[in-house]
């Protein structure tokens, strides 16, 4: 039996049969083992690649749900254009976000994905940061479930994760002489 039972995601679309329910817990593992194997054969032998997948259990779909352990991801800063390095992630980075790479902080501007095809399929490759050398910024606010940097009580903040505002885009909010409630304050 082929190492399938940690994390197994159920059927987005609902076809496959529950794995909780008695009666069905034969078949269904019969089905997911048989896509397991399937998934093993077309990755060519790719213990790692195969181990990291997690295929959902339905027939119809063949859905593979990919967890990869680390992404490769090619840092390009932006400006002068160029390619500082490659690096392994553990995680996801959105535009917005700040990363650490030979000890300098870099704001992620974009993220693009690299494909490759390998057995008749399309896989991801890599991930491409744009990214552009910054400091983390100190005031940040939380505005629908999501950080901004600076004050986001000024009416002049730009509520991005990029751009604190156009009046001082370097900041800092406190002692701004620019400053001016938002109109959605001053209403509460």
């Amino acid at each position: 039996m082929l190492p399938h039972n940690k994390g197994l995601q159920p059927c987005p679309q609902g076809h496959c049969p529950s794995r909780n329910s008695s009666k069905d817990t034969g078949i269904a593992d019969r089905m997911v083992d048989e896509i397991w194997q399937q998934f093993y054969a077309e990755s060519e032998g790719d213990e790692p690649q195969a181990a990291s997948a997690i295929p959902s259990k339905c027939s119809l779909h063949y859905t593979y749900m990919m967890e990869p352990d680390s992404l490769p991801a090619e840092l390009i800063l932006t400006h002068p254009r160029q390619t500082l390095g490659n690096i392994q992630l553990d995680w996801t980075p959105q535009p917005g976000n700040y990363l650490d790479f030979e000890g300098q902080t870099y704001a992620v501007l974009e993220r693009r994905h690299r494909y490759r095809l390998k057995s008749g399929r399309y896989r991801l490759h890599k991930i491409a940061l744009y990214v552009q050398s910054a400091q983390r910024p100190t005031e940040k606010s939380l505005i629908a479930g999501r950080w901004v940097v600076g004050d986001a009580s000024c009416c002049f903040n730009a509520h991005s994760e990029l751009i604190r505002c156009a009046v001082n885009p370097e900041g800092p909010c406190e002692s701004c002489r620019f400053y001016e409630p938002s109109h959605s304050q001053l209403q509460s």
